[in-house]
Order: C-alpha cells, then sequence, then structure tokens
C-alpha cells in the first residue's frame, strides 16, 4: 500500500472492522438478565431432568441466544478485518486467531441453532424425546458442552488477535491489553475450575466466560473501530509501494535504445 493509499483510507475512514457495539452490549444484557432455571445458581422456579418445563418460559429465555449468534458472526467480521490489514510479519498470529474465531463461531451458531429450530418447537408441542440431552436447562448436556467449547476458542483467538496487533499506544495497545487479559483469564479458568469441581462444573465456566469474553469483545471492538476510524491502525500497518523503484537518470531500457546501425 502506498503512502498516497494510506492517507486517503485515514480520511475516508474506510477500513473499519466491526459495527459499532450496540449488538454486542444487547447480547450481554440479555444473559446477564436471563434468570438460570436450573443448576446451583438457580434459586427459584427451578427446572429438573428431563428438563421438560421449560417450555413455561419460551421464548423468554431464547432471546439472549439470537443475539448472541449475532454477536460471534461480528467477532469473525472484526478478525478478518484485522487479518486483512495486518502487516505481513504478523499474519501467522492473525490466522490463527482467525481459525479460531471461525471454529468457535461455527460451534456457538450450530449450538444456537439445535436450540431454536429444534429444541423450542419441540418443547412447544410436547414432542419430548430426546430433550434432555440437548437442552440449555441441563447443566452437562450438549449444549453446554458446546457453548464451553466455542467460548474457551474465542478466548484462545483474543490472544493470537492481540499478537498481531502493532505495537503502538493509544487505543490499540489498549484493545491489545483487553484481549490478551480477557483471553488469560477464561483459559486459566476452564483449566481451574476443571480442577475444583469435575463432574460438578455445571454452568460455572459458561457463566465466566460468556461475561468476561462479551465484555472483552464490546471494549476492544470499540478501540479497533476508533483505531481503524482515525487512521492509527491503518497508518502503523501501511506497507511500502510495489511500485518498482525508478531508474537512475541516464539509463535506458532495452527497447528506448537506437537501432545499431547496419553499414
Amino acid at each position: 500500500m502506498s503512502t498516497g493509499t494510506a492517507t486517503t483510507r485515514r480520511r475516508s475512514g474506510s477500513g473499519r472492522p466491526s459495527p459499532p457495539p450496540p449488538e454486542r452490549c444487547f447480547a450481554l444484557g440479555l444473559g446477564i438478565t436471563t434468570p438460570p432455571r436450573s443448576g446451583s445458581n438457580c434459586s427459584s422456579e427451578c427446572i429438573t431432568a428431563p428438563y421438560t418445563d421449560a417450555a413455561a418460559f419460551v421464548p423468554r429465555d431464547d432471546l439472549w441466544v439470537y443475539a448472541a449468534s449475532v454477536t460471534v458472526l461480528v467477532f469473525v467480521a472484526l478478525v478478518a478485518c484485522v487479518h486483512h490489514a495486518v502487516a505481513p510479519s504478523h499474519r501467522v498470529f492473525s490466522q490463527v486467531a482467525l481459525s479460531f474465531a471461525v471454529i468457535a463461531a461455527a460451534a456457538a451458531v450450530l449450538d444456537h441453532a439445535v436450540q431454536l429450530a429444534v429444541l423450542q418447537p419441540a418443547l412447544l408441542r410436547g414432542e419430548l424425546d430426546g430433550v434432555s440431552l440437548w437442552s440449555m436447562y441441563n447443566p452437562h448436556g450438549a449444549f453446554i458442552a458446546f457453548e464451553n467449547t466455542a467460548d474457551l476458542l474465542m478466548a484462545v483467538s483474543f490472544v493470537f488477535l492481540a499478537a498481531s496487533l502493532p505495537k503502538v499506544g493509544g487505543v490499540v495497545r489498549g484493545a491489545r491489553v483487553v484481549l490478551v487479559a480477557a483471553g488469560a483469564v477464561v483459559v486459566v479458568s476452564s483449566v481451574a475450575l476443571a480442577v475444583q469441581y469435575g463432574r460438578d462444573l455445571d454452568y460455572r465456566f459458561e457463566v465466566l466466560a460468556i461475561g468476561v469474553d462479551w465484555l472483552a469483545l464490546i471494549v476492544a471492538g470499540t478501540l479497533l473501530a476508533v483505531g481503524f476510524r482515525k487512521g492509527v491502525i491503518g497508518h502503523a500497518w501501511a506497507r511500502p509501494s510495489d511500485a518498482r523503484p525508478a531508474r537512475p537518470a541516464g539509463s535506458h531500457s532495452r527497447s528506448s535504445r537506437p537501432p545499431r546501425s547496419t553499414a
């Protein structure tokens, strides 16, 4: 990218990595305000196996799933934009970050699709065979397993995304610190909680990981968007021109040389 191209990008504001963060804030708000219906955190109106009484809470308890699906897709778009703009020497980190982000989003979106397109209609129609395994109210069911996997992979992606960012100050440095801190907290917590609670892990890791991941996305995503808008990131990652260097004065190409005399 030439200097003129980088300047044009900074002036036009193009290359912004993500939209403003209301979708992420909305998802986090819905997740926090959805009361626990089962597991160790439930205090009232608790649902027990086989979790068929969950039909009474449809669709209120499933609203956060829609917002969460949008959030993980926005995260993939954010990482893809960073990978596109990152300097060639840092692209190995951004490529790893994008790979983990895609896997995390695939796990989360498929998990949510099963909850919304399979479990929700089955509960409302009274088709209760096999509901227990995939119900999000089952603290050791398939839904929580996929959710935990997606949250953990997203945290790993944070670390590699931070490693791909340029070593500059301001908003980029803030985003890098937030991503590394969030990724470290989630990864370390996954091991610590698994060792402490074992098969009784329940919703503990899911609640912690979702809160940390989404909060980090809100903060770091906003900082990166500001960096792109102001041209800080584009300027730091501007590539040298791919154009060939100008020929020294007095040099001539072979085609410009006068033809040899045949006399």
